[in-house]
């Protein structure tokens, strides 16, 4: 049976979602499990982002630590966060494109997974991803909508999540 880990970039899939009018937040231990189907077995979720730089008493620093910790309480789901760094609207996540590229090339060499499924649009990755095809690896890229060409062109698979299947994953917020 064929061993699956899936990374999630947050932050471009957050914000993928938000320029695509997808409602957030997703069940993202389901989706992973729905990507891995197929006789595959899903070997663990790897969640990425950086903590905001808002007051940790702020309503939306709590909301989100709540979301980490929700996801960190889930079997066989790992958060690892990076920083946010910069001033007012220039502010930009520093060490979490690292922390996949560590995560990513150590879980290869450790011969920990058959298929990678890279939830990202992130076209940096491609460099990445033809070194763990090399080692014998196969990697999927799943997205929303059209894939960034570095991506598509080097994945072995794309899967479009605004495809009719994974619409269950989608969950309403209230308002």
């Amino acid at each position: 049976m064929e061993r699956v880990i899936v990374f999630i970039d947050g932050s471009n899939f957050y914000f993928a979602c938000k320029s695509s009018h997808v409602p957030a937040p997703w069940d993202l231990v389901k989706l992973a499990r729905d990507l891995a189907t197929d006789n595959r077995r899903l070997i663990r979720v790897y969640y990425y982002n950086a903590r905001g730089k808002e007051d940790a008493s702020s309503e939306k620093a709590k909301a989100e630590e709540k979301f980490y910790n929700f996801l960190r309480n889930l079997d066989y789901c790992t958060v690892r966060l990076g920083r946010l760094e910069g001033r007012g609207e220039a502010v930009h996540q520093k060490g979490v494109d690292a922390l996949m590229v560590q995560d990513l090339l150590t879980l290869t060499f450790c011969d920990a997974f058959d298929c990678a499924i890279l939830i990202s649009n992130d076209g940096d990755f491609a460099t990445v991803i033809k070194e763990i095809k090399s080692r014998g690896k196969q990697v999927e890229v799943a997205f929303l909508g059209r894939p960034a060409f570095h991506l598509r062109d080097v994945c072995d698979r794309y899967v479009d999540l605004l495809e009719k299947r994974y619409k269950p994953h989608f969950k309403k917020t209230t308002g």
